[in-house]
């Protein structure tokens, strides 16, 4: 009677999973809900990371933009041609200019990249007069393909030795740092700073530069990269 019972459930009953194999289906289905849940983790993570993390390609170029009568040899022709080559191939995210004294070049440049890039305007980096001359004037200027949230330029203390000015003519221009909040992707935003220290003495001169930059860049590390309160700060330009 017994035999017939068991065999009368076991027909009754065919599907039945023998309880060793639904372990071990119940066992699979919760490595793969791990394995999901993992995923999706790592899924989060890495577009938080990827979505907040940014490089940018930056391009440092001194334009040698003296006026002709200070010595600088075809320069309308060679600041038109550096224009003509970032719009026709945009490779940088980010191009410092130094030595770029002249408004009329700056124009250019600005012109000739309209919806390429943005560009800082002339005042924001040179507190001079628009003369002939770069008298006072930083020579910085900034392309961006992204957005400017801050714009601001500190003098250095010292540009040159005063009794040397019209040897090497530093003392007579006003170099300093910028600085340029970008605001990237994913509302990032970071602090760039460009420069331009103080040039060497001309040869056979009894006299050096050296004490001055060296000053310069500390300044430079102590008023401007130090008291950044963003993540991300690139200093370029010629030290």
């Amino acid at each position: 009677m017994a035999d017939d019972q068991a065999q009368l459930i076991q027909d009754n009953c065919p599907h039945r999973i023998p309880r060793n194999k639904l372990r071990h289906v119940i066992c699979l289905l919760f490595i793969a809900f791990i394995l999901i849940l993992l995923l999706i983790g790592l899924g989060v993570y890495f577009g938080y990371y990827f979505g907040s993390h940014h490089t940018l390609k930056i391009l440092s170029l001194n334009v040698w933009g003296l006026p002709y009568a200070f010595g600088s040899l075809d320069k309308e022709e060679r600041i038109l041609k550096i224009a003509e080559m970032l719009h026709k191939d945009p490779e940088f995210d980010v191009v410092f200019f130094e030595e770029l004294w002249m408004p009329a070049d700056h124009a250019t440049i600005e012109l000739e990249l309209e919806g390429v890039y943005i560009m800082t305007s002339f005042e924001s980096m040179n507190p001079c007069m628009h003369l002939t001359a770069p008298l006072k004037c930083s020579g910085l200027a900034v392309l961006s393909k992204y957005p400017f949230h801050e714009v601001e330029f500190h003098p250095y203390n010292s540009s040159g030795h005063s009794s040397e000015e019209f040897v090497d003519g530093e003392d007579l221009v006003n170099k300093g740092v910028g600085r340029v909040r970008l605001v990237l992707p994913g509302n990032v935003t970071a602090d760039l700073f460009l420069t331009h220290t103080v040039a060497d003495a001309p040869p056979g001169k009894n006299y050096t530069n050296d004490d001055i930059r060296l000053d310069q860049v500390s300044e430079l590390v102590r008023n401007g990269v130090q008291r950044s309160t963003r993540g991300c700060c690139h200093s370029r330009g010629r030290l």
